[in-house]
């Protein structure tokens, strides 16, 4: 019977003790093209989600502009059933036309008031008083 070392067969102890077994260079390169591979498949990550999250602000801008279109020409019809509803009971056309006018600047006048104390939110008071006023 031959020896393992005759047929070329290795034992245990010879495979931990070769030169053959990956030392550190060869480990860190290892795991540098683990990480850099890591990084390469998140990027890919960022980039479908990047193109998702794009395609769908898209969409919803322009959901919203039709849904924009479509509520102001209900609001035309409305106007219109208005002014024919009040010209049916005997109201002239153009008092009707000045009272939805009327109607249409007061609510105009209450929204810009409503909007225009939302201002009031970006004098960030508490971040002056914090870091004190530059002024």
């Amino acid at each position: 019977m031959s020896s393992p070392a005759e047929t070329g067969a290795s034992t245990d102890s010879e495979k931990r003790d070769s030169p053959e077994a990956p030392g550190l260079p060869q480990l860190l390169t290892d795991w540098g093209a683990a990480y850099g591979q890591r990084f390469a498949t998140g990027a890919k990550v960022v980039m479908a989600e990047t193109r998702l999250a794009v395609t769908s602000f898209v969409l919803m801008v322009f959901g919203v502009m039709i849904a924009a279109g479509l509520a102001m020409f209900a609001w035309g019809l409305l106007l219109f059933a208005g002014m024919r509803a009040f010209t049916l009971v005997g109201m002239p056309l153009i008092a009707t036309a000045i009272v939805l006018a009327l109607l249409h600047l007061l609510a105009a006048f209450l929204i810009w008031r409503g909007v225009s104390r939302l201002s009031h939110r970006f004098e960030f008071e508490a971040t002056r008083e914090i870091f004190g006023d530059p002024e």
